[in-house]
């Protein structure tokens, strides 16, 4: 399938994808608030659920043996442990970001018109800075997160799950708000949707990502040996597109992400080239790995946010350039190295469509 029949059948189905998003937080939520009744028998939220009715179940059984009244406290602060202690073990179990998003779990790394409904009702409840209802759940989501859990009482994890949820709806605002967003009359939320149809992203996260540098590349990555595909040396073929910068040019972070693996050497004398590091990053539902940047100026640190200055354009030899590789399973932090034609993972993908997306998104630090 082309890249614009892509977009096509992204318009297609944007508007049902999004409702679903928005649906499967309506119902942990739903189940939350009546009695686990709707949408509480599966995922996280179930699994929590029905060891929190066991433990009270036995406590009550326990107070009733022993001739025990007044047990009510005793009873929630060991469901409460016992759903907390779920959450934990099925966060270790699960390893997939999508498996939370899916049940109406959300969490750094989630993204997508859920993830734009929190940004809102965070910002509803007063989050400061505001945050930028993006769909992307990056640090400055986390933190607004934690921020509400600290102020609730609550465990301060980041994850977004039913404590998080109850303490959130209060007087019944999640639920109405929620309505909301599912007739379209929030915002960012139907954003979400006309950017997912409008630039063929699946997740309406990408496409909002900006360029890795604030100018653009003159030539470009498509001609050359700088694009993807591009011959190399013992019939390799090019894994990145080569963006062409002076030496020391500032790179920026496309979006929020989390740094998962790296600095490390890119290029060295062993292969006859000036020293360079690489640093992966996972930006939502891709990973990134940005190469050729100067030895040791990276400074992103573990988070990144959109815009942030990352590192700065190294030389590996006789031009001076960011090399930019897109892994399609941003979930996946296993070895980027493959014994395909690219020498790279499987899921290595042509950079060059998303760049021609970003070059009208360049970067400003914020």
């Amino acid at each position: 399938m082309s890249y614009i029949d892509s977009i096509s059948k992204v318009a297609e189905n944007a508007a049902k994808a999004v409702e679903e998003s928005l649906r499967s937080v309506g119902n942990l939520i739903e189940g939350i608030f009546d009695g686990g009744q709707k949408g509480g028998g599966s995922g996280i939220a179930g699994s929590a659920g029905r060891i929190v009715e066991k433990m009270i179940a036995e406590q009550r059984q326990r107070e009733a043996a022993a001739g025990v009244s007044g047990g009510v406290a005793a009873a929630a602060k060991a469901a409460a442990a016992a759903a907390q202690k779920a959450l934990e073990s099925q966060k270790k179990a699960g390893g997939k970001v999508s498996g939370y998003a899916s049940s109406g779990m959300l969490m750094l790394g989630s993204a997508g018109p859920a993830v734009a409904f929190l940004q809102h009702v965070l910002n509803a409840k007063g989050a400061s800075p505001k945050l930028k209802e993006d769909g992307i759940f990056g640090p400055r989501t986390d933190t607004a997160v934690k921020n509400f859990q600290r102020t609730r009482g609550l465990v301060v994890d980041g994850i977004v799950g039913p404590n998080t949820w109850r303490a959130l709806n209060g007087d019944g605002s999640v639920r109405a708000l929620l309505q909301k967003g599912l007739a379209g009359k929030i915002a960012s939320v139907g954003q979400a949707a006309k950017q997912q149809a409008a630039e063929g992203d699946p997740k309406g996260v990408v496409a909002t990502f900006n360029f890795p540098l604030a100018q653009i590349p003159t030539p470009d990555w498509t001609g050359g040996a700088r694009f993807f595909g591009a011959p190399r040396d013992g019939g390799r073929l090019h894994a990145g597109c080569d963006l062409l910068a002076p030496v020391g040019t500032t790179i920026f972070a496309i979006g929020d992400g989390v740094l998962v693996r790296g600095p490390y050497p890119f290029t060295g004398p062993w292969m006859g080239l000036n020293d360079t590091d690489a640093v992966e990053i996972r930006h939502g539902p891709i990973l990134v790995r940005y190469g050729e940047i100067a030895r040791g100026s990276y400074t992103g640190g573990h988070n990144v946010h959109a815009g942030q200055p990352i590192a700065r354009v190294g030389q590996p030899g006789r031009h001076a350039m960011l090399h930019f590789e897109v892994y399609s399973n941003g979930s996946s932090a296993a070895s980027l190295s493959g014994s395909n034609r690219y020498r790279r993972r499987n899921d290595v993908t042509d950079p060059a469509p998303l760049l021609a997306v970003w070059r009208r998104h360049l970067p400003t630090s914020h």
